[in-house]
């Protein structure tokens, strides 16, 4: 029930009657009719909750949800168990199994987009799958972005991190559109056109003219004239709601424990009784600036020993990250010297610093330094003074990288 609705004064108004208030109670928290049924639960063997990241219907009826770290779930119509669709050691499973992107074809196709090991297509109902991984792709185009699969009549087009990959005959061939900041690249596409404002999409959909492309630069609206992509540039675009399904007058939406009604806001995690944690201790280092600008990415995308962005893939890992198209500016940290400028881990092209600022810890004093991997080029050599929040470097995915970013 909506603890903000607002009773009409025949229901809940001044004057109304207990038995009234009564009727309007039972109706609001009554369960949803036989056509709304509830939806049986996602399988959950660690009890936390299955984390949805995307949902969408195909044309049979058959619910699908993608999932962060628990593949793909199918739920046929009628049926009150839902299929596991899961990354195994077989030749035609799927590639990985954190999902965020589920779409369908007019000649049954399946298609789906995972966080950080590309994009994989099935056109015999989701027995077997032909992956885009690493060895197709490169580097680069591995995260595709939330929902970012559209496709109309023939035309498939999968939105990533590096731009658009589009395909008219179910990946036999790929078309590549991109922007003209950093170094170029195709993935597996014949043709490339640096057409796009920004490479790094944010949202994709079929409109009537054609396509709407959210980017980290605005809208844009992608066309094939025939001969040609193009694009023309778009003021505000009201994209479909992300992660959710409309089911039996219902708005569903994935959270990290499930699908839950659209105004559902409770957490999914009830607070326990337990004594709360002590105030943190004073840090012992010194603040340092965001090496990448707001206006490219107001995140930092992981911060973590162990782990890896490309999900689930643990591994020893110390720093924080952040996802940027290549050619993205990387600023010093703080005032200091160069200390290295060349290739390092891999070939990973690597600038580090030794700042003038000092910390103190049991009485002795410490010299910081930041290191900054994965450039695609660099703007400083060993030796040079740097300030605050100069340009040192444009992030990349040089080395052992997935998809650009900075290290």
């Amino acid at each position: 029930m909506n603890p903000c609705a607002t009773f009409p004064p025949s229901l809940g108004g001044p004057g109304a009657t207990r038995a009234a208030r009564l009727i309007a109670l039972l109706l609001a928290t009554a369960p949803p009719a036989a056509g709304q049924s509830a939806l049986p639960p996602l399988p959950d063997s660690a009890g936390w909750g299955v984390h949805v990241l995307t949902a969408a219907r195909d044309p049979a009826g058959a619910l699908w949800v993608g999932t962060y770290g628990s593949g793909m779930y199918r739920l046929l119509p009628g049926a009150r168990e839902w299929q596991a669709i899961r990354r195994d050691s077989t030749e035609g499973s799927i590639s990985h199994d954190f999902i965020q992107a589920i779409a369908f074809g007019p000649r049954g196709q399946i298609w789906y987009g995972t966080v950080g090991n590309g994009w994989g297509l099935s056109t015999d109902g989701g027995r077997t799958w032909k992956n885009w991984t690493y060895d197709q792709l490169g580097p680069e185009w591995q995260y595709v972005a939330p929902g970012g699969i559209a496709t109309r009549g023939d035309t498939t087009i999968i939105a990533t991190a590096d731009g658009l990959q589009i395909t008219t005959d179910d990946g036999a061939r790929w078309t590549a559109i991109g922007d003209r900041v950093g170094p170029p690249a195709r993935g597996p596409a014949d043709t490339a056109y640096p057409i796009l404002d920004n490479e790094y999409v944010l949202r994709l959909a079929v409109d009537r003219q054609g396509w709407s492309v959210a980017t980290l630069r605005g809208n844009q609206r992608l066309r094939y004239t025939g001969a040609r992509w193009e694009t023309q540039p778009l003021g505000a675009v009201s994209f479909p709601p992300a992660n959710t399904i409309q089911l039996g007058g219902r708005q569903l939406k994935g959270t990290p424990c499930g699908l839950r009604p659209a105004g559902d806001t409770r957490p999914c995690l009830r607070s326990s009784s337990a004594a709360s944690a002590s105030a943190p201790k004073a840090p012992r280092t010194a603040w340092l600036r965001r090496p990448i600008g707001t206006g490219a990415n107001r995140y930092i995308d992981q911060t973590y020993r162990y782990g890896s962005t490309m999900g689930g893939n643990f591994q020893q890992h110390q720093g924080v990250e952040f996802n940027n198209p290549d050619g993205t500016p990387v600023m010093a940290a703080a005032a200091g010297r160069v200390v290295y400028a060349g290739p390092a881990e891999a070939g990973a092209l690597t600038v580090s610093i030794r700042h003038d600022t000092t910390v103190a810890a049991g009485g002795k004093s410490y010299r910081l330094f930041s290191t900054y991997y994965h450039n695609s080029s660099l703007a400083v050599k060993v030796g040079d003074r740097v300030r605050l929040g100069q340009v040192i470097s444009r992030a990349g995915n040089t080395g052992r990288a997935t998809n650009d970013h900075l290290h």
